[in-house]
């Protein structure tokens, strides 16, 4: 026999014919569903919105570290999740309960144990931000919304206290360390610049250094264009003298110095007499005639030294005097080698004084390069190791500054620990548990998809 064809309207009419049942099946199951949903103790939710506020000012971190906060959006994301993970610690809870029930609130009592409490604590991380969103679950029995809302609300004043304590704890600690690690550093500071100083006394410094052998180069110069003077004078000197002994050997010792013209002493008596006598006749023959005997007489004298005069020749009238001396180039030349054997002992004691000096500068000048090098190694080494304490103290007291900070933020009301509270949590009247309305439409639809269920199977079977 062949099948007959079955279309949607056979369905339809099937529905129709069973709708008893299904109205049936639909109305026990939802009403079901209400009794119970009715029954079951009412829920009521509490949660509280944190942030976890970074600090101004923090220390430096690995290259790890940092490659993992660039990833999570600048966000210690370890520290966010060690937070939210210490909600949930049965230490947190039991201090949050204590503390409730020091302060004497009513209906704290009826809170539930610490492990129903840590099933229903929820604590979230929001993607990408800096919050925390806490939440917990309590029926009416337990409290209901008004102990969820105190127990969040302590539990963030908890870990607020907790962080703000370890914060502060931290930070002490760090500046005792740092202030400690400070002196130290300005102890070692002062003995080394004391070391530096007395090296420098000692030693000089490169500001004495590099004049000083200046200095000594400049004087060296100075020597060596002495000796070379010196050498190019005695050598002069000694051709010189040389020179001056063989020109005294061609000059004799005594010259004419000079040659005098003059008249004979006896033609000029004889002629000065024979003035005389003239004038004395004279004299006499204007007191007495030229016949008296006195005239007479120096007549004959008169005419007798006329005759005298008359015989002597002209040679015999004049008398050539010369006189002789030192010859004044023969002196000179004396003067001058005498000058040059006491020149020349004197020029050599200053080229050996001057040489004497010229070895006591290379001397100097080798022992200052030589110690200049190393002195200025030494020196460089304590300069570098002051400057590099100096560094070093530079950063302690940057980090002594971000400890104040840390501090000084860990002690602000609005944001303890680090964490701020951004929603606190507030009692809501309105439970989380039973949903009424969600419970009815999953009841109806499972009562409809029962009665249809059955409608089915009893007008296949029924067929059959």
């Amino acid at each position: 026999m062949p099948q007959r064809e079955v279309h949607l309207r056979d369905y339809l009419i099937t529905l129709r014919k069973h709708d008893f049942f299904i109205c049936l099946s639909f109305l026990l199951i939802v009403g079901t569903a209400l009794t119970i949903s009715i029954r079951l103790p009412k829920t009521y939710s509490a949660s509280t919105l944190i942030e976890l506020v970074q600090p101004t000012s923090s220390p430096p971190v690995s290259s790890t570290s940092l490659f993992q906060s660039v990833l999570s959006g600048g966000v210690d994301r370890t520290e966010m999740e060690t937070i939210a993970q210490r909600f949930s610690t049965e230490s947190m809870l039991k201090s949050a309960i204590e503390n409730l029930e020091n302060e004497k609130i009513g209906g704290v009592r009826y809170l539930p144990s610490v492990g129903k409490l840590r099933q229903s604590l929820k604590a979230r991380i929001i993607p990408d931000t800096h919050y925390i969103q806490l939440s917990v679950r309590l029926t009416e029995e337990e409290g209901g919304e008004r102990n969820a809302a105190l127990l969040m609300n302590q539990l963030v004043a908890e870990i607020q206290s907790l962080r703000r304590q370890k914060k502060t704890t931290e930070a002490t600690r760090r500046l005792d360390l740092l202030n400690g690690k400070l002196t130290t550093l300005f102890d070692q500071v002062e003995f080394d610049e004391e070391q530096a100083l007395r090296f420098a006394r000692q030693n000089g410094s490169p500001l004495t250094w590099f004049p000083m052998l200046s200095k000594l180069i400049e004087r060296r110069a100075e020597l060596r264009e002495q000796l070379e003077q010196i050498k190019w004078g005695l050598e002069a000197a000694q051709l010189e003298l040389n020179h001056l002994h063989r020109e005294i050997e061609e000059w004799p010792e005594y010259s004419k110095l000079s040659e005098t013209m003059g008249q004979e002493a006896i033609w000029q008596y004889r002629r000065e007499h024979l003035e005389s006598l003239e004038l004395q006749r004279l004299g006499l023959t204007e007191r007495a005639s030229e016949s008296a005997p006195e005239v007479k007489g120096i007549d004959a004298q008169i005419k007798s030294l006329r005759n005298k005069l008359s015989n002597s020749s002209s040679k015999d009238q004049v008398v050539t005097s010369t006189t002789h001396g030192v010859s004044p180039i023969y002196t000179g030349i004396q003067e001058r080698l005498i000058d040059l054997r006491t020149s020349i002992p004197r020029a050599e004691h200053n080229l050996q004084r001057v040489m004497f000096q010229l070895e006591e500068i290379d001397q100097e000048l080798q022992q200052s390069i030589e110690q200049i090098p190393g002195n200025e190694l030494t020196l460089d080494k304590l300069k570098r190791g002051i400057n590099a304490r100096y560094s070093l103290i530079t950063e302690i007291y940057k980090q002594i500054l971000e400890a104040e900070i840390l501090l000084a933020e860990s002690s602000l009301q609005s944001v303890r620990g680090g964490i701020e509270i951004v929603d606190a949590a507030t009692p809501r009247k309105i439970p989380v548990s039973p949903r009424l309305k969600f419970i009815l439409v999953i009841a109806g639809v499972i009562g409809g998809s029962v009665g249809i269920s059955i409608a089915l199977l009893m007008e296949y079977f029924g067929n059959t």
